[in-house]
């Protein structure tokens, strides 16, 4: 008897954790048609737990998270009019915020401080960055061309932002005025800021890159899939990334790590899915680091060796795309140190594509 009765309360007690876990697990939000009418949802990272969190006629679009990820601010006509409203992370306690005229062209964005908020608003021809502080508001850019998708910087001193397909960045204290990082003869746009603060995921030609975000350099495409891939938003703890794609032939959400490894769908449904957005946590829960260096597989098969160079034997082969995660270059830069399975490994830089920061050499 005593042993059931110790066996049921280790029971209760790893039933305890994992549901606390559970519940500390950051949740995606994302807007759906799947019912006939856009609404606000919410799913957990691995695609279980789906959730409406709106059920509302009327329509539901452009949630964002508030008060550390335990709100979500949405706008919403079901007034007859477009409003704000704000709601509990699970739906509950929906209240009014505001009636706007303009909620689906000037959506504020509140910068990871709290201090200030930025929007895109008309100014003559062009659409305009403008950043509010308390009772003053300022424009960020000037004239010449329209400013698009935007992404505040982690320590909420710069804003990286799309104009006429390019990625700029600026800094709200003037420092540095808008510098164009990605120079290239794609459509850039969508930029989404790391946790880390050093590399931004983007959008190029209907793929996610990433790139350093200090200069633009090292882009890598993550996703490498000729369907659309779209609206990148990080983890908070910046090791994965959701998004939105049609390679499966309609709009749904996908998760993969920030290296593009490990891709997988989050929903299976008739409807358009998109804006995903990934709930904050609080900064005591972690320090958001960049994921160690993957080396990408580019040939059909390549060889790992039990040492760098090859007069050391070959000990296993890696796929097409398998992602390793690099240890260490060696001295001459010519061979990586990688993780394959349970084994440690070398693998030729020649037949790979490295994604993030190299470690220093062994």
């Amino acid at each position: 008897m005593q042993r059931i009765f110790r066996a049921g309360l280790l029971v209760l007690l790893l039933w305890g954790v994992s549901a606390r876990a559970q519940e500390a697990a950051p949740r995606i939000i994302f807007v759906s048609e799947r019912d006939g009418q856009r609404e606000i949802y919410a799913v957990n990272a691995d695609g279980t737990d789906l959730q409406n969190l709106t059920r509302d006629p009327a329509a539901d679009v452009y949630p964002q998270w508030r008060s550390g990820g335990a709100e979500i601010l949405f706008y919403s006509n079901r007034s007859g009019v477009w409003a704000s409203y704000l709601m509990d992370a699970d739906g509950a306690n929906v209240r009014f915020i505001a009636a706007t005229d303009t909620p689906l062209r000037a959506v504020p964005v509140p910068a990871p401080d709290g201090r200030s908020s930025a929007y895109r608003a008309r100014v003559g021809t062009f659409w305009r960055l403008h950043v509010t502080n308390g009772d003053t508001t300022r424009l960020l850019t000037s004239p010449g061309a329209d400013d698009g998708p935007f992404s505040w910087s982690p320590d909420s001193r710069a804003l990286a932002f799309e104009r006429s397909g390019e990625i700029y960045v600026t800094r709200l204290d003037g420092t540095l005025p808008p510098v164009n990082l990605t120079l290239s003869a794609a459509y850039d746009s969508q930029p989404a800021w790391s946790p880390a603060g050093t590399q931004i995921a983007y959008v190029s030609n209907w793929e996610i890159f990433l790139m350093d975000a200090a200069d633009g350099r090292a882009p890598y495409n993550l996703t490498q899939n000729a369907a659309y891939d779209v609206a990148p938003a990080w983890s908070p703890d910046a090791q994965q990334i959701a998004f939105a794609s049609f390679r499966d032939g309609n709009w749904e959400i996908y998760a993969m790590q920030s290296d593009g490894c490990a891709v997988r769908r989050l929903t299976n449904d008739n409807g358009w899915d998109g804006l995903p957005q990934w709930q904050p946590q609080p900064a005591a829960a972690f320090s958001p680091v960049e994921r160690p260096a993957t080396a990408v597989v580019t040939t059909a098969s390549a060889n790992l060796r039990s040492g760098p160079g090859e007069n050391h034997p070959v000990v296993a082969s890696a796929a097409q795309r398998a992602c390793l995660t690099i240890l260490a270059p060696s001295s001459d830069g010519a061979w990586l140190q990688v993780q394959y399975e349970n084994m440690t490994v070398w693998i030729s830089v020649s037949v790979v594509e490295i994604v993030g920061h190299l470690p220093p050499p062994r």
